[in-house]
């Protein structure tokens, strides 16, 4: 996998934020809200850059990437079987 310098700049900016928030005992609703600004870029480097394998290689090792990225699949989730609503 090759990744841009921007890219991996911004993998690691989701992994230092996310490994905060859940060091402060955030939960994954103030993780969502924390970190909205980051979701654009997110969205775009996992959906429309990133291979399916090269976003798990990412997650394994990149503990806050990976938790920001499970957080918005609960969320997804959540909202999709009207468990949360907003």
């Amino acid at each position: 996998m090759r990744l841009s310098s921007e890219q991996l700049n911004f993998i690691m900016k989701v992994d230092t934020r996310g490994r905060e928030l859940e060091r402060n005992g955030k939960n994954e609703i103030e993780i969502f809200m924390e970190m909205g600004d980051l979701m654009p870029d997110f969205k775009r480097l996992i959906l429309d850059v990133l291979t399916e394998d090269e976003v798990n290689d990412i997650c394994g090792r990149y503990d806050g990437f990976y938790r920001y990225a499970k957080t918005l699949e609960t969320i997804a989730v959540e909202i999709a079987c009207g468990a949360l609503k907003f």
